[in-house]
């Protein structure tokens, strides 16, 4: 009975409809923690059919919202990636930074995931460039290819940014050496 009862709590949560998927989104800008929380978990059990919601949410001018649809979307995982992608190129740097974050939280495609963090280390941004040096880092040995990008970053205005490519290099590992 309990097995039953699981099935059709994941089939009602694959059905759910635009409008349910909106409802959810729009408790991100609750102030009840519990509320957002909620609210976010119902949404990773909706997976993949709330993606092209979750995408736009992203791009949402209350950073609470995009936070939340970028923990959604990390979450989901890979199937999400296309989504992240898109974040990454938007001209708010928030959302490209936590595009980048949702990208090192999810870590499972990194063959993917490299090609579409490179180009944010050249961002204009230095949050930006911190944050895919970071994801890029969490894809260790994965990652071998972009250390001709992180290199240059060794030499980065910004303290942050040349710590964290630092750190990057050194989870890369042998791959990142000179």
């Amino acid at each position: 009975l309990l097995i039953r009862s699981a099935g059709a709590e994941s089939v009602s949560a694959q059905k759910a409809s635009s409008k349910e998927i909106s409802s959810l989104i729009e408790k991100f800008k609750s102030n009840d923690e519990r509320e957002i929380d909620a609210a976010i978990e119902k949404l990773i059990k909706i997976g993949e059919p709330a993606i092209p919601a979750l995408t736009e949410a992203l791009q949402d001018k209350n950073s609470l919202v995009g936070r939340s649809a970028a923990e959604v979307l990390a979450k989901i995982g890979p199937p999400a990636i296309p989504a992240l992608a898109k974040g990454l190129k938007n001209s708010d740097p928030f959302v490209r930074i936590i595009s980048a974050s949702a990208l090192e939280r999810i870590r499972a495609e990194a063959k993917t995931a490299v090609p579409l963090l490179v180009p944010a280390l050249k961002d204009s941004e230095a949050r930006v460039r911190s944050s895919a040096a970071s994801a890029l880092g969490s894809l260790g040995a994965e990652a071998k290819t972009a250390v001709p990008q992180l290199i240059p970053l060794l030499k980065d205005s910004d303290a942050n940014v040349r710590f964290t490519a630092t750190s990057a290099l050194g989870k890369i590992g042998t791959e990142a050496k000179m």
